[in-house]
């Protein structure tokens, strides 16, 4: 009897301890789980702050989030968590990071799509500093393509503005090919925002 009370006692306290073991263990998951989410959530806090902090006073608009992106998104449209029931429409504006980047094109109660100013087959009248105004075409992905002149005194980083957009920066000049049989440079403008980064945006409504 003895004995058999000694294995009885032996099973149960190790049952015991295993189930401690289990419950500790479960713990230091969660642990190790909360540490990524915090960083995450500061991440995302930090985001929304400069958002908000660089848009011009007046103008705050709708907050929305990004759900879709290129390539599960159709090439240079980004999907938004946010329609109709917040009050957003086709044509309102949209801030990323500070820079205008496109419109809202369609939109039902609790989605819309922003098509970007890069989209291929879209034009703009812009300015290149005060050395060249002219035409850009979106070029995809954030870019733009301007066929200047080839004396045009334009160099790498300058700034590229669109009046039509409110004096919107485009972005800056990446790069030019010239060629002396071409009386014409190509000029290649990129947007300072990189579109895979985009967490948020700032919907400016349009009335």
């Amino acid at each position: 009897n003895s004995f058999f009370g000694f294995v009885s006692a032996y099973f149960s306290q190790r049952n015991r301890l295993e189930e401690e073991n289990r419950s500790l263990s479960d713990e230091l998951a969660v642990a190790r789980l909360a540490v990524p989410r915090e960083e995450s959530l500061k991440k995302e806090n930090d985001a929304l702050r400069a958002l908000l902090g660089r848009m011009p006073k007046g103008e705050r608009g709708i907050l929305a989030e990004v759900i879709l992106r290129p390539p599960s998104s159709p090439y240079d449209t980004i999907v938004l968590d946010t329609g109709e029931d917040a009050g957003i429409s086709i044509g309102d504006r949209v801030n990323a990071g500070g820079f205008l980047v496109g419109e809202i094109t369609r939109t039902d109660s609790t989605s819309s799509v922003l098509t970007l100013w890069s989209q291929s087959g879209r034009y703009f009248d812009v300015f290149i500093g005060e050395k060249f105004s002219g035409r850009a075409e979106g070029y995809g992905g954030g870019s733009f393509y301007i066929r200047a002149p080839r004396d045009t005194n334009i160099a790498e980083g300058d700034i590229v503005t669109a009046p039509e957009l409110g004096s919107a920066l485009l972005g800056t000049v990446e790069s030019l090919v010239r060629d002396e049989k071409n009386p014409f440079a190509d000029v290649y403008v990129q947007s300072p925002l990189r579109l895979r980064t985009i967490r948020f945006v700032e919907i400016i409504k349009s009335n």
